[in-house]
């Protein structure tokens, strides 16, 4: 059963990158977020298509994830620009687009790195195309949406030790909403809010998830 769900994420993986080639195909500096193995895949696929010439990525910090990102598609080919996740948003309007990748998504929103808002929100108004790619096995139905929490993490990826006083927050993955100008490139093509709100709504859930889910909001 594990390797079935390997093999169906790895060739969602690829029809997630065959989609966003086609939609890439003027793209030449694409600008991305944190680390994804689907945006990994989908730029190694475009940059095999349309030879990219830049991609702009940040470090992600507090465990430095770009800094991987920004490794492994060096090791492609592809040239790549490393910059401190405050200055990011700041060169959305070099790129041609931002492309980002997501952990779930459920009705109305998608969740990603802390800092996602942001650049979707200046790539809006720069009249920048900003994609969110996704396989549909990371939609979350309303029953199972219940379970999902944003928590904070150790105080010490950030300050290994910080001073009597300061407190840290260390919260990695934020709520960002779905536009209806943002299309989501999942394997099935692409959707748009309203397709991805019927999808998830439709997902099965066990009767059991369902109750726990009633439990928790009682």
């Amino acid at each position: 059963e594990l390797e079935k769900r390997r093999r169906q994420r790895e060739q969602a993986k690829a029809r997630i990158a065959h989609e966003f080639t086609r939609r890439a195909r003027r793209f030449r500096r694409l600008l991305t977020y944190s680390y994804s193995s689907t945006v990994l895949a989908a730029l190694a696929a475009a940059h095999g298509s349309n030879r990219l010439e830049e991609v702009l990525v940040s470090e992600g910090r507090p465990l430095n994830e770009g800094r991987l990102l920004a490794e492994r598609l060096a090791g492609l080919g592809i040239p790549v620009t490393l910059v401190v996740d405050a200055a990011l948003a700041a060169r959305v309007e070099s790129a041609d687009a931002v492309v980002v990748g997501t952990d779930a998504v459920f009705g109305d929103a998608y969740v990603n790195k802390v800092g996602t808002r942001l650049l979707q929100e200046r790539a809006r108004k720069a009249g920048k195309p900003f994609l969110v790619l996704a396989d549909t096995a990371k939609f979350l139905p309303p029953a199972l949406a219940a379970f999902h929490r944003i928590e904070e993490k150790p105080a010490h990826e950030v300050w290994r030790e910080s001073p009597a006083g300061v407190t840290v927050l260390n919260r990695y993955f934020e709520l960002v909403p779905l536009e209806e100008r943002i299309p989501l490139l999942s394997e099935r093509g692409p959707l748009t809010p309203a397709r991805v709100r019927r999808w998830v709504a439709r997902q099965p859930v066990a009767q059991r998830w369902r109750e726990a889910a009633a439990e928790k909001k009682t």
